[in-house]
């Protein structure tokens, strides 16, 4: 018992000796200013030689705290400007590689369609069979050996229906080769940002941002590289997943129709006009609850009925939706839907 005292008493005794110890030196000279882990510390104990980096040391307290206060707002200004700059290029690269992606997608599209000039030349060896006023004809198809349909303008004569066809054709290849020199620019342009962000990795400093904004700030203000960065279409993420909304008619086609992909949620304001609203799915698994209803709301918000209280959103896998030949630009038609009711929002602002 009397050891155990013994014990209790030496343990307070070393205890307050270090107590006194720590402050007798934080009310003694020098005080210190250091860095760690991006952050900015004001000491009073001298730090040990390998837990901090550029540690300096000052006669008075006032002249350290007024170091301290500069450091801190350079070091705030500097990760501010760090970070608006990091997403400029996160949202460049994220952007170059969809409108790759998009355009991959679509020659893929126009290799697996048929030729439109082998549907003129049956329609000119078939001219003698197609009745007046028919809007299709089923025709012998001598190059798969079968029998084929093809889709006639009631309004056109025969000659005139052939002359349609190798029209698409002329348009379609046009449009081929504008789409294969948009894809080697973008994928030259891509091997140039994949450089850049190898750079960036190693910014460090203020002293690495400044050469860093020296040698690419030419290069980020390119209006070609300006114009890439630009989608056409709002993008929102809320907890990693991807919410695209439309901006107008043209921009709800092009999210629609040339960015989405055929297992993405697609939701849209029923029955009235409004933005096309697309999740992104990262896998073929049902989007989280929170995330669903955020993009019905944000489809409410962006519609003619953003006023009113509840809203009902019409949501479908994209591969159900279709697009009819006499439709107007941002017009569509569902296969299937499921309606959801929902309270109009706007965006978060944490999630632009």
């Amino acid at each position: 018992m009397v050891k155990r005292v013994s014990n209790q008493l030496l343990i307070q005794k070393t205890t307050n000796d270090a107590i006194q110890t720590v402050v007798g030196q934080a009310r003694s000279e020098p005080y210190f200013v250091g860095e760690r882990s991006g952050a900015v510390h004001y000491l009073l104990i001298e730090p040990e030689s390998d837990t901090y980096i550029r540690v300096e040391s000052f006669e008075d307290a006032i002249t350290a705290m007024q170091h301290f206060v500069r450091i801190s707002l350079s070091r705030n200004d500097f990760l501010q400007y760090y970070k608006r700059l990091e997403q400029q290029i996160v949202k460049l690269s994220r952007s170059v590689q969809l409108k790759i992606e998009s355009l991959e997608t679509s020659q893929r599209k126009l290799e697996r369609r048929r030729s439109d000039e082998e549907l003129g030349h049956l329609l000119m060896a078939n001219l003698h069979a197609i009745q007046s006023n028919a809007d299709q004809i089923e025709v012998h198809d001598f190059y798969r050996d079968e029998n084929l349909i093809i889709e006639l303008d009631a309004r056109l004569n025969p000659q005139e229906n052939a002359a349609a066809y190798y029209r698409k054709h002329r348009n379609r290849q046009g449009k081929s080769h504008h789409q294969n020199i948009q894809l080697e620019e973008l994928k030259t342009l891509q091997l140039e940002i994949q450089i850049m962000e190898a750079d960036w990795a190693e910014v460090k400093t203020r002293k690495d941002l400044k050469e860093f904004e020296r040698q690419y700030k030419p290069f980020l203000q390119q209006e070609s590289v300006q114009q890439a960065a630009i989608l056409p279409f709002r993008e929102y993420i809320l907890n990693g997943h991807r919410i695209w909304v439309g901006r107008n008619s043209k921009s709800n086609d092009e999210l629609t129709f040339r960015y989405a992909r055929k297992f993405d949620l697609w939701l849209h304001a029923k029955d009235v006009p409004g933005s096309h609203v697309l999740i992104r799915r990262m896998d073929t698994r049902q989007p989280p609850l929170a995330v669903i209803e955020y993009a019905a709301a944000l489809a409410a918000w962006f519609s003619k009925n953003k006023h009113n209280t509840v809203v009902p959103v019409s949501m479908t896998e994209r591969r159900y939706v279709r697009k009819g030949k006499r439709m107007l630009v941002g017009q569509v038609g569902l296969l299937r839907e499921e309606v959801i009711l929902i309270e109009p929002a706007p965006p978060h602002e944490s999630s632009k």
